[in-house]
């Protein structure tokens, strides 16, 4: 039997060509869809579609006796959409990169940021312009710039999606973000990472596409 997930939950998925299935669409509100619409470029399109889909579903996994129709997924621009549940609000994040799709969900605010790892890219030059002088010159400093430019990176993004980009810094060969736990991870060729409110292990979730055009059609999942 499948464990049940708690909070907090970094899920993720790989999204396909093929067209969003009328059961996903349905998952989404009007005002989802007619956001969707606005995208021109058909993976930009998909990604807002899947990462609603993803937010849904997962909050139908974390609250399982709740009806799908007591939880509203509610647009919040610019920052991610919040889930509004019958007792309280959970706070998430959206992050995407080609073809992966992902979200944080936790019951404070909290943040990530998936990057494909390209080396090709000129690094040193892109930390110049990302970061202040003295965080520049530390993650420059690093002996694995390809590892330590994309963890700074990503820990600097969710500052910024945590609205707080201010409070973003690079030490002891770590990026660290003053109030929140940031962690990273390498996997694949892939930098997730995840900042939150609070110290706690983040559960993992990586449905297959097929899996939520299954749940979504289902009405409810078990």
């Amino acid at each position: 039997m499948e464990s049940r997930l708690t909070l907090p939950v970094y899920a993720e998925i790989e999204i396909t060509e093929r067209p969003v299935t009328p059961e996903c669409l349905g998952l989404l509100s009007d005002e989802q869809l007619t956001r969707a619409a606005r995208f021109t470029k058909p993976l930009r399109r998909n990604q807002h579609i899947w990462a609603r889909v993803l937010i849904r579903l997962l909050a139908e996994k974390l609250y399982p006796d709740i009806p799908r129709h007591s939880i509203q997924i509610v647009e919040d621009p610019p920052r991610a959409p919040r889930i509004v549940l019958p007792d309280g609000v959970l706070r998430t994040s959206i992050t995407h990169s080609g073809n992966r799709v992902a979200c944080l969900v936790d019951s404070e605010i909290c943040a990530a940021d998936l990057e494909k790892i390209d080396l090709s890219r000129p690094l040193l030059r892109y930390a110049d312009v990302a970061f202040n002088h003295e965080t520049a010159a530390r993650v420059k400093a690093e002996p694995d710039i390809g590892t330590a430019f994309f963890r700074a990176w990503g820990a600097y993004e969710c500052a910024v999606k945590a609205d707080c980009p201010r409070e973003f810094y690079w030490e002891d060969h770590e990026p660290r973000i003053r109030g929140m736990v940031v962690s990273t991870d390498l996997t694949d060729g892939w930098m997730r990472v995840t900042a939150l409110s609070r110290k706690a292990p983040v559960a993992l979730w990586r449905p297959e596409p097929e899996m939520l055009e299954t749940l979504a059609a289902s009405g409810r999942q078990s």
